[in-house]
């Protein structure tokens, strides 16, 4: 099959194998082994999932934004996770770092927001 099946939210979305293979070794896997290449991604914000696919697609994380929402970023990573996109991963971890409160504003949101991104970086 040259196409990998993404479903959400009642759609498909039919992805290039190639592509999506290309950044992730569980989905190469499962090439490889004439897996199921039809994933349902519904455990996941669907602007998550387009993220995640823009990301693989482009090779870079531009749709995270400072207005990115939480919710978003944190399946995001997720993802990122469960499909071993490493390059992703440290990219994902820098963002966040960007996004931090600065110690002297706000000192517990700072270490709240350090605390969550040290167990993103270690999913």
């Amino acid at each position: 099959s040259s196409g990998i099946n993404a479903e959400y939210g009642g759609s498909t979305i039919p992805l290039n194998s190639y592509i999506m293979a290309h950044n992730s070794p569980v989905l190469t896997d499962l090439m490889e082994e004439g897996g199921e290449l039809d994933h349902d991604v519904t455990d996941f914000d669907p602007e998550a999932v387009r993220v995640f696919v823009d990301a693989c697609y482009t090779g870079n994380v531009t749709m995270l934004n400072k207005d990115t929402k939480f919710n978003v970023f944190s399946d995001f990573v997720k993802m990122v996770a469960v499909f071993k996109v490493n390059w992703a991963k440290e990219r994902c971890l820098g963002f966040y770092k960007r996004q931090l409160p600065k110690p002297s504003d706000d000192f517990d949101c700072y270490w709240s927001y350090a605390l969550i991104a040290l167990d993103s970086a270690l999913i």
